[in-house]
């Protein structure tokens, strides 16, 4: 039987909205939350390589500038002078294009540029210690300022934000003080050194202390299971440094005649240098490697909120397909029992006289045939007397299900109008194909040989048809 479709899915769609917006607000609040966090992080990583490469060239300035400062060169040194040009001015150059990409209006653009010009022109070319000196000291604010252009300085958690203080600030500031008293003592003349750069290294020595002492406080402030290198290289370094302090200390300041030359003793203080380094390096990886971790996590954070909203989204809307389903299922079980005969499972009269007048509206539209038989069971009421109302239910079923299994059209329909009495709507049908059609499914019901013994007309349960 088919049932008319009905509006209800409009309904349908008004339920699923409002949880549906609901849901996409309250997950894009997260998302908009997460990824401001992701920007912040990623602004993070992005700032620390910018000053790692910053800080790259400042090591190199400071090697040229203590190289520089050496009054009798020997051909390795001025051997190491020429290549150390050569690799900072290409490092500038894979800088520069490195951070072509920023925006116009990038606060640190101008910066980048002026700095490039100061290291290529006032440091590599000009080669005078005291615009290198200026540039490694303007390097140290530039730095620092990338720190808070790139958050660095805002890092809320405690280990990240130690480490890039430890980057940012205190290493660069003790490898500079190292890199001063390099190039200072290294510029002996007839080996001896004048009694006024001689207080400078006093003074820096000092500097170098308070450093250490900030170094040793920041690196035991450090927890976790991947510190340990950071701490082993710190234990490593501090050695170094001290008996570097102690041989500049003993073999410079303290005695008029120094028996080391300028290359050698440059030399010396390097590779002290180059153990703050490893321990730079070691303090930027480890930074660098939260930081992208805290990144990874983040987006993967992110790209869970949008996947979870998506499956909330389906899950919403298949709960409610599966509600709207079976209340459609319900629905139509209702109105199939509003327009059925309850015995027979028939159409009733009620649904006859609406589909009647339609039909025929829709026969006159197409112009083609509409059939109506009506049929009614013969000597019913005899029927009744003889046998009970019990056997006259099941004749009328019987009869009704005959009719059912005859008509095998999906168009065709059959009505129970009241009583004992019947009706079928064809379409398609001539008058010919209408009588040979009505006449069979007669000889159908006859033969279904249901016993009528007070019938007048025959043995069996007949029915009388007419049609139009």
């Amino acid at each position: 039987m088919n049932i008319k479709r009905d509006d209800s899915y409009k309904e349908f769609l008004a339920v699923i909205i409002a949880p549906i917006v609901g849901i996409i607000v309250l997950f894009s609040y997260a998302f908009l939350y997460v990824k401001d966090e992701v920007d912040f992080v990623n602004h993070e990583v992005k700032g620390l390589n910018k000053i790692y490469k910053v800080q790259g060239l400042v090591f190199d300035i400071q090697e040229l500038r203590g190289l520089s400062a050496i009054k009798d060169k020997d051909k390795s040194c001025i051997a190491d002078i020429e290549n150390i040009k050569q690799d900072i001015k290409k490092k500038v150059k894979l800088f520069q294009n490195s951070i072509a990409h920023l925006k116009k209006d990038e606060h640190l653009k101008g910066d980048f540029d002026k700095f490039f010009i100061d290291i290529l022109h006032h440091s590599v070319d000009n080669n005078d210690f005291e615009h290198i000196s200026k540039t490694i000291h303007d390097s140290r604010l530039f730095i620092e300022k990338i720190s808070y252009h790139s958050n660095l300085a805002l890092d809320s958690k405690l280990i990240s934000f130690i480490l890039s203080q430890t980057i940012v600030v205190v290493l660069p500031e003790l490898i500079g003080y190292n890199g001063q008293v390099r190039g200072i003592s290294s510029s002996i003349t007839n080996n001896k050194l004048e009694h006024m750069k001689k207080e400078e290294i006093m003074i820096l020595h000092s500097k170098i202390y308070d450093k250490i002492k900030q170094l040793k406080f920041n690196i035991n402030e450090l927890n976790g299971e991947n510190l340990s290198i950071i701490k082993t290289i710190f234990k490593n370094t501090i050695t170094a440094q001290n008996s570097l302090l102690e041989f500049v200390r003993d073999e410079i300041i303290n005695k008029d005649e120094i028996m080391h030359d300028a290359n050698s003793i440059f030399r010396l203080e390097s590779n002290n240098i180059e153990f703050i380094k490893l321990l730079y390096n070691a303090n930027y990886k480890e930074l660098n490697n939260i930081l992208l971790n805290r990144l990874e996590k983040k987006e993967f954070l992110s790209w869970m909120i949008i996947i979870s909203a998506i499956l909330s989204i389906l899950f919403i809307l298949f709960i409610n397909m599966l509600l709207y389903k079976n209340n459609q299922i319900y629905i139509n079980k209702i109105k199939l029992l509003s327009i059925t005969d309850g015995m027979t499972k028939l159409y009733n009269r009620r649904y006859f006289d609406e589909e009647f007048v339609k039909q025929l509206k829709i026969k006159a539209r197409l112009k083609q045939n509409l059939v109506f038989i009506m049929m009614d069971i013969d000597h019913f009421k005899q029927y009744n007397d003889t046998y009970g109302h019990q056997a006259g239910d099941e004749a009328l079923i019987s009869v009704a299900n005959c009719i059912k299994d005859y008509l095998k059209r999906p168009d065709d329909l059959a009505f129970r109008l009241g009583g004992e009495e019947f009706g079928i709507l064809c379409s398609n049908m001539n008058n010919k194909e209408a009588l040979i059609f009505a006449n069979k499914l007669r000889i159908s019901i006859n033969n279904l040989n249901i016993k009528h013994s007070k019938s007048s007309t025959s043995d069996f349960v007949t029915v009388s048809m007419g049609l139009i």
